[in-house]
Parts: structure tokens; sequence; C-alpha cells
């Protein structure tokens, strides 16, 4: 063995309740049938991953970090909690410093049972708000409101469990939404880490009155200045922590590190000399497809993971050592003036502001246009 893989994701797929605009991978919680089937599967699945590792040469000596996410895990209930610690927990050890996220929904939980995730490990919760308005909470047909997410956070602040809010924002025009008010009255609650998302909605969403893209984008930029001057430092386009906060699960996969996964839909990455291995395992069988990223699909994906980030892109690892630097250097200049850029940002490691993390669609289609890639 010879590539180390510390990071694992585990996906729950069921919700109590299915939200309107959710595009994520769940089925409704019906009876405790489910949850067999599923674990009955993802045990296949932990096994199948140890053949996988196997094959290329991945060893797991220890987590450092281990996220539980959904649809709504914290429903797995006492199972869940029996499962992680005979089937994972028994051939896994974490490190010494680790983090160990559970995804929790503000109306379904209870303290018995995340008591005894604390006892197995838990150390961070992603509390799934969205919004803290109750309004607002009914437009995204969520089925807790504001008095849940206070009682949740209580809860885990009196256990010293370090916490992250979801914050949905453009959401459909039904109501005059203070998106601001929120976000303050959130903060008051003292969460170490915010996750601030765009709502994207599936097929069929019953809401049409969308908010102009400017007002999402202006949203946005108001929620980001808030964080900030609250406390909050950016480190990803939706992401902000307090200092020593950060996601650590999540820089695995913004670094380009492995991250093993199981669980239907779930989506790991082995990294290797030529290239990118991605898995995702099936929705109802063990199997899995998988993907080999290499060349150029390798070298943008690893554009996109570094423009989404404080630590920015680092133009000598990405473009081939015959780019126009003068082309690059006209580039950048316009982004600067259009204020895409960083403070902390140079022409050897490019790191944008809030507003060019919104715009780096663009930014890429600009680099391609100018045939630097």
């Amino acid at each position: 063995m010879n590539n180390k893989c510390t990071s694992l994701y585990l996906h729950f797929p069921f919700c109590r309740h299915l939200c309107n605009y959710c595009d994520f991978f769940k089925h409704k919680l019906e009876s405790s049938d489910q949850i067999t089937a599923f674990e009955n599967k993802l045990l296949e699945q932990w096994h199948a991953l140890s053949r996988l590792n196997s094959e290329h040469s991945v060893d797991i000596p220890f987590l450092e970090t281990f996220y539980i996410g959904g649809g709504t895990p914290s429903l797995w209930g006492e199972a869940g909690v029996r499962f992680v610690r005979e089937n994972i927990l028994n051939t896994l050890s974490f490190s010494d410093s680790y983090e160990f996220t559970l995804e929790v929904d503000p109306d379904a939980w209870d303290e018995n049972t995340l008591a005894q995730w604390f006892e197995i490990g838990v150390n961070r919760v992603s509390i799934g708000a969205q919004a803290f308005d109750d309004q607002v909470l009914a437009v995204l047909d969520r089925s807790h409101r504001k008095k849940h997410i206070i009682a949740l956070v209580s809860f885990l602040q009196k256990r010293n469990i370090n916490t992250s809010v979801d914050l949905l924002i453009g959401a459909p025009q039904l109501m005059k939404r203070n998106t601001l008010e929120e976000c303050r009255q959130l903060i008051d609650l003292a969460p170490q880490h915010f996750s601030v998302y765009i709502l994207k909605t599936r097929k069929n969403y019953p809401h049409n009155e969308f908010m102009p893209e400017d007002e999402v984008a202006e949203e946005y930029l108001d929620v980001v200045q808030l964080l900030k001057a609250s406390g909050y430092h950016q480190y990803e386009i939706s992401n902000f922590a307090q200092t020593d906060y950060e996601s650590r699960h999540n820089l695995k996969y913004w670094k380009a590190e492995n991250v093993a996964a199981i669980g239907p839909n779930a989506t790991g990455a082995i990294y290797q000399s030529n290239g990118l291995l991605r898995y995702q395992w099936k929705n109802i069988a063990t199997g899995f497809s998988s993907e080999q990223v290499e060349g150029e699909s390798l070298i943008l994906e690893r554009l996109f993971l570094g423009l989404r980030t404080r630590e920015g892109l680092k133009v000598d690892e990405i473009f081939p050592k015959t780019y126009e630097k003068a082309i690059w250097t006209e580039l950048y200049e316009q982004w600067q003036t259009r204020g895409y850029l960083s403070q902390l940002s140079t022409p050897q490691v490019m790191v944008l502001s809030p507003k060019g993390m919104l715009m780096s669609d663009s930014i890429v289609d600009d680099i391609f246009r100018k045939k630097l890639l």
C-alpha cells in the first residue's frame, strides 16, 4: 500500500419529508424494513470498498475526517449508532485530532440518540436550517420551524459540539424576506460555521417567482459581508468559519485529496499518478460506476477547485510551461479592474473575491477563449 486515504463519507438516503426544492438522492422513510435493507447493502459496499482500495493500493490507516450526510442521517437513530460502531469503527480508529460530522435536521433528533452519537465520536453537527423565518421555511417546504433550530443549537452548545448551520438564499419571491436579519439572528446563536447556498431547484419545482440573478448576487454579497464582519472568514465560495473551525472533511475534496465513500449514490475519489479515479455507488445495488479523469479534464477540475477556495489558483501548477504570460497578465488586470480578485491575490497565486467567485464560470471562459489551456 502506498496511497493513503484518511477521510470517509457515508450517505444515508432517507428523509421523513421530501422538500419540494431538493435534488439530492433520497427516499421517504416509511418503515424500518427500508433501514434494514439499506444497512445490508451498506455492509456489502463496505467490503467492496476494501477490495477497490486494495486493487488501487489505497490504505486507510485511520480517519482524520468522517462525514455522515444525506438525506437526514439523524433519522438513522440507535440502529445507525450501532451499525457505525460495529462495522466501521471496529476496524478503523480516529487520528488524535479528528472531525466526525453528522448532519441533523432541526426536527428529526432526540437527546438520547444524539448523546449516543457523541459517545462513538461525533464532534461536529451540520444543521440543515436553510432559513430562520417560519414563513420562509414554509415556502421552502421545510418541516421544521425557527424554534426547532434554537432548541438544537442550544442542546449542542451545552455539550460543546462544533456546530455548522446551512443557510439557503435566493428563495422564491412569494414573500418579502429579510435574509440579512435571519442571518444576524443565526449569528447570535454563535455557531462556529456557516454554509451559504444559492437555491438550485429540481424539475417541476412548484414556485416560479424566482429572484432575478442580479438580486441573488447582491443578497449573496451582503451575507458574505455580514458574516465577515461577524468573525466568520470565507474559505470557500459557500463556506465561512470562525478561526480553526473550517470543515476539514470538505477541505479534503477542495484540496484534491483521497476521500472514500459508501452509501447509495455516494461518490469517492482516488488520486493516482496518472489522474483521478472517481467512483459512485449505484442506488440499489452493491456495484459502482467509475470514471478516469485525466489530461485536460483533470486540469479543468483543478482549475475550478482552485478558483473556489481562499488558497487560490497556483498558476504554474495549472498552465503549461509554454503559456503566454503576456495574455495572462492582460486577463489578470481585467479581472482586477472588475473587482473579481481578492486583496490576497497575486499573478502567481490567483485568489478570487466573493464577487469573483460568483463569476468563476466567466473567468474560466476567458482562460479558454484566450487559449491559455
